[in-house]
Formats: C-alpha cells, sequence, structure tokens
C-alpha cells in the first residue's frame, strides 16, 4: 500500500510541476511574442530557452553532464537565474494583461522597457554560461595547464640559452673578429675590389728584331754594319778601303745545296 501511494505522489508531482512549468512557459511567450513584428511570434518559442527551458536544460546538464567544480558551479548558478527570470517573465506579463482589462493599473512604457532589457540581459547570460562551461571543462584545464608548465619551461630555457649565449660570445667574438679581418684584407687588397680602377702594366721597349738577327746570322747584316766591318779589315791591312758596292756579303752555307740535296759545281 506504501509502494503506491509513493508511486501516486511522484506522478501527480510531476504532473504539477509540468502544468506550472506550462503556465509559466505560455506567459513568458505571450509577453515575448509582443516584442516582436507581426509575422516573426514563432521566434518567441527561442526565448524559453532563457526561462523555463534553460532552468530544466541546466538542472539537467548539473546532474548528468557537469564534471568537475567549475562545470558544477555553472550549471547551478544558471539553474536559479534562469528560475529566477522565469518567474520575473510571467508576473511582468500578468501585470501587463492585468492593466490592459483595467484590473489593475497599467504598465508605463519605462516599466515594460526595463522588462525588456531584463530579458535581453538573460538571454546573454545564458549564451555567456556556455562559453564558460566549456572552458571550464575538465580536459582544457588540464590541457591549458600542462599548457603554462611548458611556456614556463620554455622561458626558462631560453634564458639560459642566452646566458650562455653571452659566455660563448666573449670568447668566440675575438676568433672570429680576427678571421673577419684576414678574409676581409684578402678579398680588398687592390683598387680593383674597391671599384676604384686598375693599374695599367708598365710596357717593355720589345727588343729589335734586325739586331738579334745580325747577331746570329752574319749574311743577314745590313751593307752599312759590313762596310764598317771591311773599313776595320782594311785599317789592320793596309789595303785601301772597298765601297759598300763591293763588299759583298759572305755566302750563306745553304746557297751550294741544289734542289736535289747536292752541292753545285764550281
Amino acid at each position: 500500500m506504501k509502494l503506491f501511494w509513493k508511486s501516486i505522489a511522484t506522478v501527480l508531482f510531476y504532473v504539477i510541476s509540468g502544468a506550472l512549468l506550462v503556465y509559466a512557459a505560455a506567459r513568458s511567450l505571450d509577453f515575448v511574442t509582443k516584442t516582436l513584428p507581426p509575422g516573426q511570434a514563432i521566434i518567441g518559442y527561442l526565448a524559453l530557452a532563457a526561462t523555463s527551458g534553460g532552468m530544466i536544460a541546466w538542472l539537467l546538464v548539473f546532474m548528468f553532464k557537469a564534471e568537475g567544480l567549475g562545470q558544477k558551479v555553472t550549471a547551478g548558478i544558471m539553474v536559479v537565474v534562469d528560475m529566477m527570470g522565469e518567474f520575473a517573465l510571467f508576473t511582468m506579463d500578468t501585470l501587463y494583461q492585468t492593466g490592459q482589462s483595467g484590473m489593475t493599473a497599467k504598465m508605463l512604457p519605462e516599466e515594460i522597457q526595463m522588462v525588456i532589457l531584463g530579458m535581453s540581459g538573460l538571454i546573454a547570460l545564458n549564451i555567456m554560461a556556455t562559453v564558460i562551461f566549456h572552458l571550464v571543462d575538465s580536459d582544457h584545464m588540464r590541457t591549458m595547464r600542462e599548457g603554462f608548465v611548458k611556456d614556463k619551461l620554455e622561458n626558462d630555457a631560453l634564458n639560459l640559452v642566452e646566458k650562455r649565449g653571452n659566455e660563448l660570445a666573449q670568447t668566440l667574438a675575438p676568433q672570429i673578429a680576427e678571421q673577419w679581418a684576414a678574409d676581409f684584407q684578402a678579398r680588398f687588397s687592390d683598387m680593383s675590389a674597391l671599384g676604384l680602377g686598375t693599374l695599367k702594366a708598365k710596357k717593355l721597349p720589345a727588343p729589335q728584331e734586325e739586331a738579334q738577327d745580325g747577331l746570329r746570322w752574319p749574311w743577314k747584316q745590313q751593307p752599312e754594319m759590313i762596310s764598317r766591318h771591311a773599313e776595320t779589315i782594311d785599317a789592320v791591312t793596309g789595303s785601301e778601303p772597298a765601297s759598300a758596292a763591293q763588299v759583298v756579303p759572305p755566302p750563306s752555307p745553304l746557297a751550294g745545296v741544289s734542289s736535289n740535296g747536292h752541292h753545285a759545281a764550281k
């Protein structure tokens, strides 16, 4: 018998809760549709995601989906926020309708404006909570913490490398500077490397071919040289000097060779 009544109580609990949620959602939807242009009333159903619909969704997320303190806190806060938004919105719609029927004083335009701004803020809070819920996910938090540790390790390693680099620079800089100076001197040791032109080589006078021929081949000497030799011989022997025309150069050793290779008969 006890189990029977327990089952009845459970059913009545969900029926009453469902009926009240439907009533509150209907009043909230009625107020939202009045703020929309004609022909777009269906968009008002989307606003229920920030009131009764959002309250139920965040409650289920809190119970079965949220992991870790961040997600649990976010989901729990949004359950309360959407529930309070639902209470405020259907209450404002009730006051608006009774004011239109004359049962109560009509709502002032400033009051209606505040309700609309509150509804917009409620929607914005739900969007922000969705983003925060994903940011505080356990996997994402672990990844971010690992990233922070990795960044710290890289920063410390770079600081040590920079310190070690300064020490190496003091040791290696003089050697590199000496090598660079030697290479610079080798590459720019003349005027042409600097773009200042080139020095022209001084031409030496070429030796006279005829003078060399006169020393090598006596029969190629000029008549003047033959005449001077003859005068020198005459002065030594005491004979009369001969004219240049009478002096005959000595015959060439090849003059007596015929075309067939034998000496010609005198």
